[in-house]
């Protein structure tokens, strides 16, 4: 009899979770759909364009780790999902749509994730109220929440944009460690021991799954704690309590204290403030400005303005001082409220799922909202974080409060009102992503003072021939980007190509701001891309150099170390370009001693024969070729020159002659 009943339940969820799959698919993928067809956007193009190391050949070891490994970002590189981005590329083709098809595939993914979590929670919560609820009410207060997450319009880009499946996936083995712990934690309420092993399991797994996704995952820890303090309370069973505090200790604040160790030892590698040198904000602006960009994060939340979103936030006020402007200090003033709310809801137990919906949005904002030196706003950043806010807010508009009759299903309306209302805010910004003419258009429109969005649509008309609404958009940001030189150096990118001259004044200001303004990777990427622009302008070419020099002069450490490289490499090549030989070859010794490579071997060859040390010439030829069995056709080409050259100075075959000989 008992295992009959078993089955039917059994029965009864499989059908329930194949309903909520269907529904929920079905819905988001209606929703998403035209902007499945849209164009890889901002990082997309470092990430995926230009690395080559994704598009894979073959599935052998060592390619799949070099695709894995084949970016700098985060601490732990993210090989996870640049891993599937490689793996995507190699089933699919570079075709985006399926990238973005695979990203809301994930999307959903985590939507079921958080329709278990949410069921489990609205259990949890309505018996801590004394509030009787059904199976198919709870399967349907979690099948709203989890859709109204699903579709929410704050969401999009973190589907559409295809580099965030590092923050999706982190998401969605953070999920599945959480799930794992209230699996195993239900069991040990139980006396079922099973449970550590449960929980142990998807501790170690689903979490180093998350965080070698993106760092994100480290959070984990916390949501447990959150978890446990609101809903278990620590109830265990007498006789398991001292397993339970040693398992505890052991699970949960050992890597705690080696987070906090790795922090105070390794600081340029862990919260990189060092990194503040490359920004045009300190870390007391960022943290104050970051508590007005909380509240804006809330709003978009709560009441979600679709002409407020935006790929880009560059045009987000930067707090200076705690009243300049005065809302920082609002805002500040708000969130010890909001957290002082939820450290008293704790014990009330009607407002628990407030302090639940409050921790959980702050916990998921606690390393890129904080003292890290990220950019200031990215609405990716809410993926997670969002849904407590979410949960709460169902929660709380769908309780049977006294005024609703028995069985009223006036309650359900609101939510279910919502949900259309934010699917077709995200329909729209579906459709405005689906193209780079509605994307930028509608980037500027909403966000007019955004430097980025006017660079990015004047890239777009350039490329069409619209070239004067082209300087015109290149021009506003540069103005608007006035303390950084990276959008001067797109107006001059533009202005070479079509005047062939670059004016004195522009080249002035360039030098102005290197001299006084911070400068990154992108600096060096765009200058990169000017100053083969510009080769062939004696003039301009000669003075853009100097200024790039004097660039990596005046603060040599503010790049990371893959940058520090590529920024030397740059600066040979363009010394060579220029005759100035033994500038150039500082340059690439510079470059070889962090990171060994082919071609810069064999431009320390060529520029040892210009300098007339053939012997040393010939040693940094041989000792290249020893890096690379496979050379790309450049280095092949480059490399065949050079041996030529060696022969033709008797060098090479002298050499060779000699190993010969001693090979005898």
């Amino acid at each position: 009899m008992g295992g009959f009943f078993l089955g039917r339940v059994m029965k009864k969820e499989i059908y329930t979770y194949i309903t909520f799959l269907f529904i929920a698919s079905i819905f988001t993928v209606t929703v998403y759909w035209n902007g499945l067809y849209g164009p890889p956007v901002f990082d997309d193009i470092p990430h995926i364009a230009y690395n080559k190391k994704v598009l894979l050949q073959d599935l052998d070891f060592t390619s799949l780790k070099s695709a894995a490994f084949s970016q700098t970002s985060g601490v732990l590189q993210r090989p996870i999902a640049l891993l599937t981005i490689a793996l995507n590329i190699y089933t699919t083709g570079t075709d985006t749509f399926w990238m973005k098809l695979t990203n809301l595939v994930f999307h959903i993914t985590s939507g079921f994730g958080l329709f278990l979590l949410a069921r489990f929670l609205f259990t949890r919560f309505y018996l801590q109220n004394n509030k009787p609820v059904s199976f198919n009410q709870i399967n349907f207060l979690a099948g709203l929440a989890s859709i109204l997450w699903l579709v929410h319009p704050l969401n999009l880009t973190s589907v559409l944009y295809i580099v965030q499946r590092m923050n999706q996936l982190s998401a969605l083995f953070l999920i599945a460690a959480l799930l794992s712990y209230i699996w195993g934690r239900t069991k040990i309420e139980k006396n079922n021991k099973q449970g550590y092993w449960i929980i142990g399991f998807g501790y170690i797994f689903f979490g180093l799954l998350s965080i070698l996704s993106k760092e994100n995952g480290a959070l984990l820890p916390v949501f447990i704690i959150l978890i446990e303090i609101l809903v278990f309370r620590f109830a265990v069973p007498v006789q398991e309590k001292r397993r339970f505090r040693i398992f505890w200790a052991t699970l949960f604040l050992l890597p705690i204290a080696m987070a906090v160790l790795a922090v105070i030892f390794f600081p340029d590698q862990t919260i990189r403030l060092n990194a503040y040198d490359a920004r045009i904000f300190t870390l007391y602006e960022r943290v104050l400005t970051e508590s007005r960009a909380i509240w804006f994060y809330i709003s978009l939340s709560m009441v979600p303005d679709i002409n407020s979103m935006g790929l880009f936030h560059d045009d987000f006020t930067l707090s200076r001082t705690i009243i300049e402007p005065l809302t920082t200090l609002f805002s500040i003033i708000g969130i010890l409220a909001l957290l002082t709310l939820a450290f008293i809801g704790i014990r009330i137990k009607f407002l628990t799922v407030l302090s639940f919906g409050i921790f959980w949005f702050f916990i998921g904002h606690i390393l890129e909202s904080t003292v890290i030196p990220l950019e200031l706003i990215f609405e990716h950043r809410n993926y997670l974080p969002q849904f407590g806010l979410l949960f709460a807010l169902i929660f709380y508009i769908t309780f049977p409060y006294k005024f609703f009759s028995k069985g009223n299903s006036l309650r359900y309306v609101l939510p279910v009102i919502l949900i259309m209302l934010y699917a077709l805010g995200t329909f729209g910004r579906a459709i405005n992503w689906s193209s780079e003419w509605n994307l930028y258009n509608s980037e500027v429109a909403n966000h007019p003072n955004s430097p980025r969005a006017h660079s990015m649509l004047g890239i777009l008309m350039h490329d069409n021939r619209i070239y004067d609404k082209a300087k015109y958009h290149f021009s506003i940001s540069a103005m608007l980007d006035n303390e950084s030189p990276n959008q001067l150096l797109r107006l001059m990118q533009h202005t070479i190509t079509i005047d062939s001259a670059i004016e004195n004044d522009l080249l002035d200001e360039l030098e102005y701001r290197i001299d006084h303004y911070p400068y990154s990777q992108i600096t060096v990427w765009i200058f990169e891309a000017l100053l083969a622009q510009t080769s062939k302008h004696a003039v301009e070419y000669e003075r853009l150099f100097n200024i790039y020099e004097k660039m990596l002069r005046r603060n040599p450490d503010i790049l990371g170390e893959a940058w520090q490289v590529k920024s030397r490499e740059i600066a040979g090549v363009h010394s060579f370009n220029l005759g100035r030989y033994k500038q150039a070859r500082d340059h690439f010794i510079f470059a070889n001693k962090k990171q060994p490579k082919l071609m810069t071997f064999l431009y320390l060859a060529e520029i040892s024969l210009k300098l007339g040390n053939k012997k040393e010439a010939l040693n940094y030829f041989t000792n290249g070729k020893k890096l690379e069995a496979n050379p790309t056709t450049a280095e092949k080409k480059k490399m065949d020159r050079l041996g030529a050259k060696l022969l033709q100075n008797n060098i090479y075959q002298r050499k060779s002659g000699n190993d010969r000989d001693q090979s005898k």
